[in-house]
């Protein structure tokens, strides 16, 4: 084996490791009987044996796992593997910015003999950035969570940033499941979207999401994004458009029926972005002519 932790040692970190397991049973990263919220990161993990895991889970929680690299070579050989864990000692942990690779079987096999648990998986992929496979045993109950990374950037038309709009993203059930708020550099913060939730087995996508982007000053935007397809998004674009101007006309009154030759118009706009000019134009029936076009600050 390469680390093992055994009957509750915690708070331990490993970091910037190759491990090389091989012959039977040999495992990368074995942690059991309530080896708990332990940290790995930056680890790479080669494992060619019989029935040589990258990662063997059992009893362990609140464990997390970052920028980890397995690679498994042999039948029977899952880079992670879910082996033991109940609703009173769960194998709880958390994935992120990892590549997984099982040559010849699944990324990630949960035991039938697992009744509880939550696992998170956050930018987890193969080498070729496809998403990983999941074995999921008969009669395994247990949550997993697969999500990928999100933010927004939002803008006007004139390219400026715009701050404090809000980015609401709600799921194909209409639940919302995102409320962001951009910085003065027109960004929400890197955050994290589900792709999907599988409980108990029974996989549930949340895409396509509807995600609105909107700010009082602005039109409201919306568009869709199919997050399955799409995973990581780092600048999810809204160019807003300006509010359409208040536009009064003071004289004639609309729908009037006036019989002078020269009519006086007088028109009245406001806005809440700073208007500067208003030109008024007609349009209509041959005949009518326009003397003079003025053009007003207000």
């Amino acid at each position: 084996n390469g680390i093992t932790l055994y009957y509750r040692p915690a708070y331990n970190n490993f970091s910037s490791n190759t491990i090389i397991a091989s012959g039977t049973n040999g495992y990368g990263i074995e942690l059991h009987d309530e080896a708990n919220s332990n940290t790995f990161s930056n680890n790479t993990i080669i494992a060619s044996g019989i029935n040589g895991w990258g990662i063997l889970l059992r009893y362990s929680n609140n464990n997390i796992f970052s920028g980890i690299n397995i690679k498994t070579n042999n039948t029977g050989e899952y880079a992670i593997y879910i082996y033991e864990g109940t609703l009173g000692f769960p194998s709880n942990f958390i994935i992120r910015d990892s590549i997984l690779n099982s040559s010849l079987v699944p990324e990630l096999y949960v035991r039938s003999a697992v009744t509880g648990g939550i696992w998170n998986f956050t930018n987890v992929t193969r080498a070729n950035e496809n998403p990983i496979t999941v074995n999921w045993s008969a009669g395994a109950n247990g949550i997993l969570n697969m999500k990928w990374y999100y933010r927004a950037y939002v803008n006007d038309t004139l390219g400026n940033n715009i701050s404090n709009a809000s980015v609401l993203a709600y799921n194909s059930s209409g639940a919302l499941i995102l409320n962001l708020t951009t910085g003065a550099d027109g960004y929400t913060s890197l955050t994290e979207i589900i792709d999907y939730v599988n409980i108990n087995g029974v996989k549930t996508y949340y895409s396509n999401y509807t995600i609105n982007a909107s700010h009082t000053l602005y039109q409201t935007l919306s568009h869709q994004r199919n997050i399955t397809e799409l995973t990581n998004i780092y600048k999810d674009v809204f160019t807003l458009l300006g509010l359409p101007l208040n536009v009064t006309l003071n004289f004639p009154k609309n729908n009037s029926i006036l019989k002078y030759i020269n009519i006086t118009f007088n028109c009245s706009s406001t806005d809440d972005y700073g208007l500067k000019n208003v030109s008024l134009y007609f349009s209509g029936k041959r005949g009518i002519s326009l003397v003079q076009n003025k053009t007003a600050a207000h």
